[in-house]
């Protein structure tokens, strides 16, 4: 790969704009000047510098061409159809952010990214640039219920924009993280008990599982992270575990809310080896893990290595590899998954 984060590819295409969107379509968003690797796409093709200065028109074709064609591929961001329920785990660099959408079109959406700075008042929200303009997309005009795993920024800092941009029903809060929402809506914020449910569609809950406050209020911020389970009838199709470490999934697996069989785990504490200990991984026995985390973060996450359940290794799906993540359960509760061009298949549990 080149500095731009896009596979150059030796066999020319006959095609200008089918070669951009290979070019595009593995990871233009990491670009920080998009007019660099529209120029770099055209010299690939042969061109001159100098016919590419003489040809502006050319080149805003090719770099309006790939940022259309990102939204298709490189996240992976299909449209919800029919009865199927998905999840979309957003690529938003170093921090948390996915989108839950119920066949009802129930949205909850569990931790808002964090921001572009270190939390001051001229910071942006990533949440604002990467999520929000997708939201639109899709015609969303209420959020059932934002879930703030716990009170860390990588999780709260797009709070205060979405409930700004939206009518929210409810806040559920877990450690500190009640602080992110606004003075006036205070009132929204919930800090839910193990077993309360967020939303129920037909043989679909999404609910709360984490131990009781009272057991882990002496903890780390990041072991009070509110987890949270999607089932379909007994089976339990995804958890999100916040950014939960060893100590808390020790007192989860002491309690009757610990579940025995997953299909996919969202891997706590981006991936680190603070967390997934595995006596924990050997009781989820997930069929896929994903990692939320941003290219080359200054945590070295993720950390954990492997990821193996009673001795098989785990397949594993990352947000700063493949981009955002799209999830989608069919009417038989099998799940299908893609981001960018890699797709992949799982029976129902």
């Amino acid at each position: 790969p080149n500095k731009y984060n896009v596979y150059i590819h030796d066999t020319p295409s006959k095609s200008l704009f089918s070669r951009a969107s290979r070019y595009f379509s593995h990871g233009c968003m990491r670009v920080q000047d998009p007019v660099s690797l529209a120029e770099t796409i055209l010299k690939s093709q042969g061109w001159s510098k100098a016919k590419i200065k003489g040809r502006p028109v050319i080149l805003a074709m090719v770099l309006i061409f790939g940022m259309v064609l990102f939204e298709f591929q490189r996240g992976g961001l299909g449209q919800p159809t029919g009865n199927e329920l998905h999840v979309w785990q957003f690529d938003v660099g170093q921090g948390d952010c996915s989108v839950i959408m119920f066949p009802d079109r129930w949205c909850g959406i569990i931790d808002t990214a964090g921001v572009t700075g270190w939390g001051g008042s001229n910071d942006a929200s990533v949440l604002e640039r990467k999520v929000y303009p997708w939201l639109q997309r899709q015609h969303i005009n209420n959020i059932g219920a934002i879930v703030l795993s716990h009170g860390h920024l990588d999780h709260t800092g797009g709070t205060g924009l979405l409930m700004q941009k939206y009518p929210v029903d409810v806040v559920y809060t877990g450690g500190k993280s009640g602080h992110s929402i606004p003075i006036d809506q205070q009132y929204k914020n919930i800090q839910p008990t193990p077993g309360h449910v967020l939303h129920r569609w037909k043989g679909w809950e999404l609910s709360f599982i984490q131990p009781d406050t009272a057991r882990t209020s002496h903890l780390h911020e990041n072991d009070k992270s509110l987890v949270v389970v999607l089932k379909q009838g007994d089976t339990v199709q995804m958890i999100w575990a916040g950014d939960m470490e060893v100590k808390e999934e020790k007192i989860l697996m002491e309690t009757a809310f610990m579940p025995k069989e997953v299909g996919v785990l969202k891997a706590g504490h981006h991936g680190s080896n603070t967390s997934s200990c595995q006596k924990f991984l050997d009781t989820l026995d997930p069929q896929l893990v994903l990692i939320s985390c941003g290219v080359e973060n200054q945590y070295r996450h993720p950390s954990h290595g492997l990821y193996h359940s009673l001795n098989d290794t785990l397949p594993i799906m990352r947000t700063d590899l493949h981009g955002s993540i799209h999830l989608r359960w069919d009417t038989n509760g099998n799940l299908h998954y893609q981001a960018g061009k890699k797709q992949g298949f799982l029976c129902k549990p």
